[in-house]
Parts: structure tokens; sequence; C-alpha cells
């Protein structure tokens, strides 16, 4: 019975986690009601409480506010925010069709119409890319140390997922002469010296991106979610 009673709480407080984290898993797709089947395998419903439905985040279209309060790179793990910048990014990548990567509309005056989702992703990037930049610059001067460190970490973690995609977002960020040209990049320590080293190399344009490149043929396409630049690139060529 003692041991009955330890797997529910933990159960329990998984769901909880569950539920703060994805709280669309808890939502009827269809009505936007919250629905009971996971919580129910818990067995008790009566204490276990969602967040408000004006709380929850939709995470397929962010719009992340640039007055927000709250330091996003330090809410939770690096590990946990780069899922879900990648929950994010592979909905918008699975979204573009292969038609809208054929004769180089994107490049056209009628780019979005006709290669919407191509500039919707490109679009992303280049909102994430101003995000992070934000997130630094604004930061008190005895911070902004801190809150670089946590973003290479959080680059790191987007290696681990194999979302090359914010890895180079954050490492576009990073190089942005309003952070690079900061002083306090003396102050880093030398395993985050080391990271930051070990992803300019990887990001280098040089050779066609043939480091990049070279990391991509690693893994099973289907596990990555790429940095799709050099790729563009290389269609316009060959077109």
């Amino acid at each position: 019975e003692c041991d009955q009673q330890r797997r529910d709480e933990q159960l329990h407080k998984l769901l909880e986690i569950w539920s703060k984290w994805f709280p669309n898993d808890f939502q009827d797709a269809s009505t936007q009601h919250i629905f009971s089947p996971l919580i129910n395998i818990a067995g008790r419903t009566g204490d276990f409480q969602l967040e408000p439905e004006s709380k929850i985040i939709e995470l397929r279209r962010p719009e992340i506010p640039f007055n927000k309060k709250e330091e996003l790179p330090f809410i939770s793990s690096p590990l946990i925010i780069a899922e879900h910048f990648t929950y994010v990014e592979i909905q918008l990548l699975r979204s573009i069709p292969a038609s809208e990567f054929v004769g180089c509309s994107w490049t056209t005056s009628e780019k979005w119409t006709k290669a919407p989702r191509i500039m919707k992703f490109t679009e992303h990037f280049n909102h994430i890319v101003t995000y992070i930049i934000f997130t630094i610059i604004q930061a008190k001067a005895d911070q902004r140390l801190r809150v670089i460190e946590r973003w290479i970490q959080i680059m790191d973690a987007a290696a681990e997922v194999i979302n090359y995609q914010l890895v180079f977002e954050i490492y576009s960020a990073l190089c942005s002469p309003a952070v690079s040209n900061d002083d306090i990049w003396n102050n880093l320590s030398t395993d985050t010296k080391n990271l930051y080293k070990k992803y300019s190399l990887l990001t280098a344009p040089s050779a066609r991106f043939a480091n990049y490149r070279k990391h991509l043929q690693q893994h099973p396409p289907q596990t990555v979610v790429p940095y799709i630049g050099p790729f563009l690139t290389s269609l316009v060529y060959i077109s």
C-alpha cells in the first residue's frame, strides 16, 4: 500500500510538471476544453488543477514580448529551453511543402505568396536572433556575463537535441556587434570559451559550411532540425 501511494504521488507530480510545460496535451484540439484521460491515469482528479486557460502558452506561433519581465534563459534548464525552441521549429519546418523549394521562389517579389512557409521559417530565425540580442543588451552590466554564458549553454543543449537551427540562431545573436564588442567577453570562464569556440567552428561559412554539413551527415535526417540557409543558397546556384 505504501509503494502504491508513493507511485501515485510520483505520477501526480509528473502530471503537474507535464501540464505546466505542455498544457496543450491536456486540451481537446477541436474544442480547446480540458479533457480528462491524462489526468485520470493518476486516479485522482479533485486536487489536480491545470493552469488557467488564460495562462496557456500557444507554442505553435510564438510571439515573445520584448517587455517580458521574466528572464527566459533562466526559467528552466538549458535542455528544457532548447527542447521548447525545437518543438516550435519542428512545427514550422514540417509545414514547408517540397514545392516551395522549386524555382527559388523565396528570392522573388512574390516570395510571401509562392514560398510563405519558407519565409515564415526565415522570419522566425530573425525574430529569435533579435530576441536573444535583446535579452543580453537589456541586462544590467553586472548580469550581462551571466546571460551570455547561459545562452552558450543553451546553444550546447541545442546541439545535444540536434537542433542546428537554434545553434545558428544563438551563434548569430552572439556575433552581433551589439553583443560581441562588449569587453565582458574577456571574463568568460575557460569552459564557456571552449564551448563558444566549438560552435564557432561548427557554424563557420568556409568551404560552403563544410563543418556543418559534416555534422549533418552523422545523424539520420529525420532526427535533425537543420539550418536550411546554406541549402537555399545551393539551390539558387543550381538554378
